[in-house]
């Protein structure tokens, strides 16, 4: 079950990130003259361009900054990308493709744009906690939330071997800007630990 299941979340990620080159991609004459603007505010734009040949709905997406410069244009295909402002100047896009949502986050006030991560659990202090797979084990990852090579560290625990590799994090909150505490579950029997970490 775990393996079915960890192979489906790294298809649906490929299948994600197939869709979305990071080389930025302008919507065509053509789709312009016929998409359908679905949403949009000062800092990003989603057009619904159609169905592709092979049946998928296909949207095209573009992210702003405060003075209207463009940070990013894309398109995918599926899934609707739905953005919100998780701070004042960051804002959040999300795409949900079965128990795996995808987040990526930019900064229109100083140009940054995050990686991609999914389910993340607690982002707070410029910092994002996540569970991924190290091998076959899973490992809890604290990271800059826009740039790893500032702060990145991975912690190997046992964690129980739950199908979706969020699960096994109950809970994660930051005691200050170098503590972090979580609880999680623990071996074949599930049992929950709390543990305080010392990030630096």
């Amino acid at each position: 079950m775990r393996h079915r299941d960890l192979v489906f979340v790294i298809i649906v990620t490929l299948f994600l990130n197939s869709c979305n080159a990071n080389l930025p991609l302008k919507i065509s004459n053509e789709e312009k003259s016929t998409s359908t603007v679905i949403n949009e505010s000062k800092n990003y734009r989603i057009d619904y361009i159609g169905q592709t040949t092979d049946g998928y709905d296909k949207y095209h997406y573009s992210v702003y900054n405060n003075n209207g410069g463009l940070m990013v244009e894309d398109e995918m295909k599926v899934k609707y990308p739905e953005f919100d402002y998780f701070t004042e100047d960051i804002l959040r896009m999300q795409v949900g493709a079965g128990n795996v949502t995808i987040y990526q986050f930019f900064d229109v006030k100083l140009n940054r744009i995050s990686p991609r991560y999914n389910n993340p659990t607690l982002i707070e202090n410029d910092k994002i906690v996540y569970m991924d797979y190290d091998g076959e084990r899973l490992k809890l990852i604290v990271s800059d939330l826009f740039d790893k090579n500032k702060f990145y560290k991975e912690y190997l625990r046992d964690f129980s071997p739950i199908a979706a590799p969020y699960n096994a994090l109950s809970s994660a909150k930051f005691i200050d800007s170098n503590k972090l505490q979580i609880a999680y579950l623990t071996g074949i029997d599930y049992k929950e630990i709390t543990e305080t970490i010392e990030l630096n």
